[in-house]
């Protein structure tokens, strides 16, 4: 029989026996107060599910933090508070909750960290500022193999001591094939806050108040690396003002909210060399300067890619460096060789690769058919044989998995794409693997087609630039998209 059943309506809560069902209880307080499910929802930082849950007693052994969340927002003090969580089956706690003087989960730094100060710069800027409304959020992207990850281990070790209440770090496996849940990186952090197994919730909304109530007015520091997307993300967002979240993505997360994005690019020539020295030993590049140019060179700049090259290097020390060089030139043979153990300039691409959809993946391998540094909108839609609109759809997917980067645009205002070397080497793998002579020879036709079109036009207009009601400014643009696509 429900409590509110007996007839029992006193006004005052402290009268009530301690046999009260706790369902009915937290129903009648609710009313009481004259609040809805959805509005003590918001007060209390439980989800509207969990509420209809207890008050349908279909949770038979309410959470502990769940309790105190709703007593605090039904403003049950003191004994009419004890008496509501002894309802819920729960004795009073000796003592408050205690946390740990400093969790420290971030990953070991790399020795031969190399490089990157204005990105450290600015990530020092924008993670310890000064007085803020709520924590900042930095989203690091860049291509695969890029060093994002390298770069957010490096910036956490060096601003450590700007969060005294210590560092959360956890993978969130995103280009995987099970990224980890929210809830799941929940209850790893609220563990390592010092919050006891049994006191974790085992609803996701009791655990993401709990984790905002151990994060407010602290100053930690939480590294989420390989994020998936936002949904993953926000719900891992400490709650402190002073706090501060670092993530990696391969995505851009641009529906994250007040979050900065930094891009992470390939190395500067100069970084590039001293890598590679310090992978494979400074004294064999500085004997071989030209070789150790040519071999980051081929290696695109990109951290992963100069490691490798590096890690053999190591593993070789019989080689000289230009042996290395001679390896690497070989453009059918490129990707085979930029690996070492479980270090894989191949498949870290194909990871971002596997996340496209169909017709993105269609486009991203032919473009491996163009042989030219960047190319306009016009060949893009010619690759996929489609219009300008949906071409531009499908090629700023390829920018948005930073497997495209956009190099400017056309006199008429379209993006000019450029694919990295290492990715365009992938993409021609690729294509090779997935189409047929036939369908390749049909793809290129048509590109050539299309730019014969448009040769076809500017001649003309170059000829009788007024004729037609063509207009001067039309003849520019003409020529500007002459000079666009000429070689270069």
């Amino acid at each position: 029989m429900e409590w509110e059943s007996r007839g029992n309506r006193r006004t005052d809560i402290e009268r009530l026996d301690d046999g009260a069902d706790f369902a009915a209880l937290l129903r009648w307080c609710r009313r009481r107060a004259g609040l809805g499910q959805a509005t003590l929802a918001e007060l209390s930082g439980l989800g509207v599910r969990t509420i209809r849950d207890l008050e349908l007693g279909r949770t038979s052994h309410p959470h502990r933090e769940s309790v105190r969340l709703l007593a605090d927002a039904l403003r049950l003090e003191g004994d009419a508070g004890e008496r509501f969580r002894r309802a819920a089956g729960h004795a009073p706690r000796a003592e408050p909750l205690q946390l740990p003087a400093r969790p420290g989960q971030l990953p070991p730094d790399l020795a031969d960290f190399t490089g990157r100060p204005e990105q450290l710069a600015a990530l020092r800027t924008l993670l310890t500022a000064g007085a803020r409304p709520a924590p900042a959020v930095v989203v690091l992207g860049g291509q695969p193999g890029a060093g994002k990850t390298a770069l957010a281990v490096r910036a956490g070790h060096e601003l450590e001591s700007h969060f005294p209440h210590g560092c959360l770090h956890a993978d969130l496996r995103g280009t995987g094939p099970a990224p980890l849940t929210p809830g799941a990186v929940l209850a790893s952090f609220l563990r390592a806050l010092g919050v006891d197994g049994a006191d974790v919730p085992a609803d996701v909304d009791g655990r993401v108040a709990l984790y905002r109530s151990c994060t407010a007015g602290r100053r930690v520091l939480v590294l989420l690396d390989d994020a998936a997307a936002e949904a993953q993300v926000r719900p891992l967002l400490p709650s402190g003002a002073g706090c501060a979240a670092l993530v990696t993505s391969r995505a851009r997360l641009a529906g994250l909210e007040a979050a900065v994005s930094l891009p992470v690019g390939v190395l500067e020539r100069s970084e590039a060399v001293r890598l590679l020295g310090r992978v494979a030993g400074a004294a064999r590049v500085a004997a071989e300067p030209a070789a150790a140019a040519a071999i980051v060179e081929r290696c695109a700049f990109l951290p992963l890619a100069v490691r490798i090259a590096g890690a053999r290097l190591a593993g070789r020390p019989h080689w000289k460096l230009s042996r290395l060089t001679a390896v690497l030139d070989d453009d059918r043979r490129l990707l085979d060789e930029l690996r070492a153990g479980d270090l894989n300039v191949r498949a870290s691409i194909a990871v971002s690769y596997r996340l496209l959809g169909t017709d993105a993946r269609t486009a991203f391998r032919r473009i491996g058919l163009l042989d030219t540094p960047d190319f306009g909108v016009w060949a893009a839609a010619a690759l996929v044989e489609a219009g300008v609109e949906r071409a531009e759809h499908l090629y700023e997917r390829l920018v948005e998995a930073h497997l495209l980067d956009v190099a400017g645009e056309d006199a008429a205002g379209h993006a000019r794409y450029r694919m990295p070397d290492l990715v365009r080497a992938f993409a021609r793998e690729r294509l090779l693997r997935e189409e047929s002579p036939d369908s390749r020879a049909e793809v290129l036709r048509r590109v050539v087609d299309r730019g014969l079109q448009f040769a076809d036009r500017v001649a003309r207009l170059g000829a009788e630039p007024q004729v037609a009601g063509v207009s001067a400014s039309g003849f520019a643009g003409a020529h500007a998209w002459a000079l666009a696509e000429s070689p270069r």
